[in-house]
């Protein structure tokens, strides 16, 4: 982890909203990489992705509770979870 994500992440834990969209900014590729996994499932791929940022928001809004080294395993389920519930409502 780099220096300037672990400042993201440090102002984004005190409240700092605009770490915060930083921080959701820098975390694009795990995006792509999740919403990949759930082509073919129902959704078009830019709700796939709307919906995983939606889960990303989520989870950094959740980054103060945080004691995980790795912000990508933190993060990680709320994107899911996201995109799983989106599934289930089509």
């Amino acid at each position: 982890m780099g220096y300037h994500q672990d400042l993201l992440i440090l102002l984004s834990k005190k409240g700092y909203q605009a770490a915060k969209v930083k921080l959701g900014q820098s975390k694009q590729e795990l995006i792509l990489s999740l919403a990949i996994e759930y082509l073919g499932e129902g959704l078009s791929f830019m709700d796939l992705i709307n919906n995983a940022n939606i889960g990303l928001m989520k989870g950094i809004n959740e980054l103060e509770n945080d004691n995980e080294n790795d912000i990508d395993d933190f993060l990680s389920p709320f994107i899911k979870e996201s995109i799983q519930q989106a599934i289930s409502n089509i």
